[in-house]
């Protein structure tokens, strides 16, 4: 049994934090509502399609070299999970919420702000029955031959530590182009440890996939799965993180400009405003569990801030990890596997770089979201407009807050969103990209970003007018 004190679990994190790799694979997946989730993993075309509730699945493509591979891959398995009659999106109607004398109205403490009731986690433990759900993209992945695949994903030590632990788990193969060897669920093969790493985990984002899909222990939450809000679910984006180098595309200017791009992205994409049929003061229930996180980590360095990040989140039992270390317990290295697993940041360093602010989306819209945050961090001319745009923002108090609750009508997010949606789509034009996704783009932009509106926006309005 492996035991980890306060330091080694410091070191552990930082040195795994982070596997330095040029940018472009790309990785994505997309949560859906649906009539009656399946009872077990389905695989796709490409991915494969999990359950999330009852009420939500999750459809998680490949790693995939580029923005058209990654897109091209979803849509086809997102027509496979239709066709399959798995994930047929339910209407975007919201549940509206049994109270104890039988209306559906929701309860009072359901309309106030949220400083005045429980507030939703912001960036700590996962919980199966939060209402973002739990899926989780698959990171890119390179073509390597001398390499296999974990299928747990993230933060992952050899695959032979977690047997030890009893925690050993497997993918559903699938049948793309073996050739490509870029397929998050390859088999159980396994890679030898390197020598003096006993934990070697799966280092790039494009040598793993990032989410595993396995649904997770029940935890205490607000709400049950049947009260999730209008627009539960969302979408994830997963990028190599960076080089090990200055510029644009270094691993250490990425980290800091995925950090301040973040409310910017949750503002604009922002479509989660109803809690239990009704307007909850925000325009995304989804990030305002993040509403008191800083923009940027206190820590400049990009390794130990995850690091000290990881070991202060509260995990399930409210304690963290640095706790329970000093406390005498000796947690086990695959309690802190568990523990950096259960944690869902806005931003995170599994390795790969995994963002996860984004809303699901009307109809193909997710498109938009991947194309967006793509070349906004990997383009370079894109990356570094970006960064001028939101340098400044690291210093607004209460941003998070704002981006959730105010999203595109806080004229500072607005101002920082123009410029980026402007900047992404001249890249996305340098790039090539086809005509249908730059339009999607452009409309987006056009709709919600020039006017200071989100999809949120559209939902409340339809609830005033219905």
């Amino acid at each position: 049994m492996t035991t980890l004190t306060e330091r080694a679990a410091e070191l552990l994190l930082a040195s795994h934090a982070f596997d330095p790799a040029t940018p472009g694979f790309v990785g994505a997946s997309l949560e859906l509502p649906v009539a009656a989730a399946p009872s077990h993993r389905v695989p796709l075309r490409h991915g494969f399609l999990d359950a999330r509730s009852a009420r939500v699945a999750v459809v998680s493509g490949p790693p995939s070299p580029g923005l058209a591979a990654c897109l091209a891959r979803m849509s086809d398995d997102l027509a496979a999970a239709s066709a399959a009659g798995f994930a047929r999106p339910t209407p975007a109607t919201p549940i509206a919420r049994q109270t104890p004398g039988g209306s559906t109205r929701p309860r009072a403490d359901d309309l106030r702000p949220l400083d005045d009731r429980s507030r939703p986690h912001r960036g700590h433990a996962d919980e199966s029955h939060h209402p973002d759900g739990q899926s989780r993209p698959h990171p890119p992945a390179r073509t390597r031959t001398d390499e296999s695949h974990h299928a747990d994903g993230q933060f992952r030590p050899h695959r032979a530590a977690r047997a030890r632990a009893g925690e050993s788990r497997g993918y559903a193969d699938g049948s793309g182009e073996r050739a490509e060897k870029t397929r998050a669920h390859a088999g159980p093969a396994q890679t030898p440890p390197r020598a003096g790493d006993p934990v070697q985990p799966d280092r790039r984002i494009s040598e793993h996939p990032a989410y595993s899909g396995e649904p997770r222990p029940p935890g205490k939450s607000r709400l049950r799965p049947d009260e999730a809000p209008a627009g539960a679910g969302g979408v994830r984006v997963a990028l190599e993180a960076g080089l090990d180098a200055g510029g644009p595309l270094g691993l250490e200017r990425r980290w800091a400009l995925a950090h301040t791009l973040a409310p910017v992205l949750a503002a604009a994409f922002a479509n989660s405003p109803l809690l239990g049929g009704e307007p909850s003061g925000w325009r995304s229930v989804r990030q305002a569990r993040n509403r008191d996180l800083p923009v940027l980590p206190t820590e400049a360095d990009a390794r130990r801030g995850w690091a000290g990040f990881v070991l202060d989140a509260p995990g399930r039992d409210g304690r963290t990890f640095r706790e329970r270390a000093r406390s005498g317990e000796r947690p086990r290295l695959a309690d802190l596997v568990e523990h950096v697993d259960s944690l869902r940041p806005p931003v995170a360093a599994r390795g790969h770089l995994e963002i996860d602010v984004f809303d699901r989306q009307p109809g193909a819209g997710w498109r938009v979201v991947v194309a967006v945050t793509s070349v906004l961090l990997d383009d370079p001319r894109a990356a570094a407009a970006a960064e001028m745009a939101t340098a400044t923002l690291a210093v607004e108090p209460g941003l998070w807050e704002r981006a959730a609750r105010d999203a595109l009508t806080d004229p500072v997010l607005a101002a920082a969103a123009r410029a980026c949606f402007v900047e992404a789509y001249g890249a996305l034009a340098r790039h090539g990209v086809d005509r249908d996704l730059r339009d999607a783009v452009a409309e987006f932009t056009e709709r919600y970003v020039m006017r200071g509106r989100c999809p949120a926006d559209d939902v409340l309005g339809a609830h005033v007018i219905g």
